[in-house]
This record gives C-alpha cells, structure tokens and sequence, in this order.
C-alpha cells in the first residue's frame, strides 16, 4: 500500500469519526434540550393549576385555603434553598437570599406555622437562621 492510500485511509477514518462523534454529540444534545423543556413545561402546568386553584378559592371568599397552601409552598421553598445552600460557607451566601430569609424569618414569627415534622422544622429553622 503505498503513502498516499495510508493518508488517505487514515484521514478518511479520522474525518468519519468527527462526523459521528458530531451526530451523536448533537443527538445527545437535542434529547437533552427536550428533557429540559418538559421538566420546564410541567413546572407551568403544576404552576398555572396552583395559582387557578389559589385564584379561585380566594374569589369564593375561602381565605384560609390559600393561606395553608402558600405556607406549605413556602415551606418547600425553603427546603430547597437550604438544599441549595447548605454547603455555602455562611460567607459566601447571597444577602439577597439573606435578606428575603429575614423577612421570612419576621413574618413566621409573626404568623408561626409549623409542619409536624421535626426534621423538616429543623431544616427551616436552620435556613431562617442564615437570615441578617
């Protein structure tokens, strides 16, 4: 076999393995971007039923439903901020973040709510105690 068909050969299958490592990068990308989107697409499903059904019982004039809702909301909210945050040095938190938690902080020792369950009251009393 002489050079030039070695060279050949050899580019041929450099420049085939580009191609499919391509495809297959740009595969895994798509299927990627379309997990992503539905994962986003039910979030504002759960998103626009919560807020139609929140909606919707305070127009009835039932207010405390909403209100144990939203709690139950901000309960997970702060679960996740702490999952989030939990590992940041107390330092290198964001004051915004410090900032919100303080006030979170004021309006549940204004309107207490607790969730019965002592490990995740522990965990929001731990994140309400990053607060400024």
């Amino acid at each position: 076999m002489s050079k030039v068909k070695a060279v050949v050969i050899a580019c041929s299958a450099v420049l085939a393995g580009i191609v499919i490592g391509g495809l297959l990068v740009g595969y895994a990308c798509i299927r990627t971007i379309k997990f992503i989107n539905s994962g986003n697409e039910a979030r504002a499903y759960t998103s626009a039923a919560q807020s139609f059904m929140l909606l919707d019982q305070l127009r009835r004039g039932d207010v405390q439903s909403p209100i144990d809702s939203l709690e139950v909301q901000l309960d997970g909210d702060l679960i996740s901020l702490w999952g989030y945050h939990k590992d940041a040095p107390a330092d290198k938190r964001d004051p915004h973040l410090l900032k919100l938690l303080a006030k979170v902080r004021d309006y549940r020792a204004k309107y207490p709510h607790r969730i019965q369950h002592p490990e995740l009251d522990r965990t929001i009393a731990e994140v309400l105690g990053w607060a400024r």
